[in-house]
């Protein structure tokens, strides 16, 4: 949906003229009136709910709940990208987003935001729930408010959400073992290294590793699945280390796979180890693990799409507040596989 503005630059017209339109005002010619009314049913407006909207003069104010970036590249700043891209379009007809963000691996801190989040009472609520049992024990306080949320990203089940937005985390794991599975020799081992600790509470990651792990009870290449869990990420010496006396035990290891978008930290330590016989698989191409696929150090991505994933979401949220758009329970994305040759075209 554009804005006023924009769609008065479409018509070439004022946005005063636009708002003459809307309100079904007199001063505007037959022609320009049904240009800017063609333009206005293109850009999917309501033309009565959006005049509603502006004579109230009422204010909407969605909450997210996500992440907190690194950088400006990292995966969680995508979905924020994308939400205020939906904003934009929207912000003129009394919207705003408050953003709250969180330590996603820390459960304390994804409580206390989720707290501050709900005592400021929004409209409306986009959360990340990465943190299942936290979000089970809190989702009330948004609940007992009667304040709508969209979940993004992780699928949680037996709550009360308007919509899920993102990937089938089972089946993308699946694929990826279903990639793994072209390129691996016979009797080889493939390793998933986990970087989160009680990755059980991760419903997103959990459902990737069974999906992973279903594809190989049928394998005939007789591929066994193995996993360690790494902690040491931001330490490139001593994940080196660790990797190294791994792989030096476990000959048969010819792939790894990371259920997240970390795969360009397993990525410089292949380098660094010079263990070009490894194939490497993950998720999210980020800049960084983009950079390693392109220098064939990764082999694939499956991408989740994050800034739709935003967008898609606010964009939602303001059907809902407006029309009471009801929307479908589940709305699931492409599992997207990104290979070296396809990645500048997506």
């Amino acid at each position: 949906m554009k804005s006023i503005k924009d769609i008065a630059i479409i018509a070439k017209v004022s946005p005063g003229t636009v708002d003459r339109v809307l309100h079904n005002r007199p001063g505007v010619s037959k022609k320009t009136k049904e240009r800017v009314l063609k333009i206005i049913e293109e850009s999917n407006y309501t033309v009565n709910t959006v005049a509603s909207i502006l004579a109230s003069k009422k204010t909407y104010t969605i909450a997210t709940l996500l992440p907190t970036s690194k950088n400006e590249f990292d995966f969680w700043e995508a979905p924020k990208l994308g939400a205020q891209k939906a904003l934009n379009e929207i912000k003129n007809l009394g919207f705003r987003i408050e953003s709250f963000e969180f330590n996603q691996f820390d459960p304390d801190s994804y409580c206390k935001a989720f707290k501050k989040m709900a005592n400021t009472n929004p409209s409306a609520a986009l959360i990340a729930p990465i943190l299942n049992k936290e979000t089970q024990e809190h989702i009330h306080l948004l609940e007992d408010k009667n304040i709508p949320y969209v979940f993004i990203n992780t699928e949680t089940e037996g709550l009360n959400n308007l919509s899920f937005i993102g990937q089938k985390s089972f089946q993308g794991g699946f694929v990826a073992g279903k990639l793994f599975n072209w390129v691996l020799p016979e009797n080889s081992e493939v390793l998933i290294v986990e970087i989160r600790k009680n990755v059980v509470n991760y419903t997103s990651i959990n459902q990737r590793l069974k999906g992973f792990k279903d594809f190989f009870k049928n394998s005939e290449k007789s591929i066994s699945v193995k996993k360690i869990a790494i902690n040491t990420l931001d330490n490139l010496q001593i994940l080196n280390k660790e990797l190294k006396n791994y792989l030096d035990q476990n000959p048969n290891t010819k792939g790894i796979f990371v259920p997240s978008s970390k795969i360009s930290f397993i990525a410089k330590s292949i380098i660094e180890l010079n263990r070009k016989d490894i194939e490497l698989g993950g998720f999210d191409n980020t800049l960084e693990n983009v950079a390693f696929l392109k220098n064939e150090t990764v082999d694939f991505l499956i991408s989740q799409r994050p800034m739709e994933q935003g967008y898609d979401g606010v964009k939602l949220l303001f059907n809902y507040l407006i029309d009471k758009k009801q929307p479908k329970k589940n709305h699931y994305l492409p599992i997207e596989i990104v290979l070296k040759e396809n990645v500048d075209f997506l």
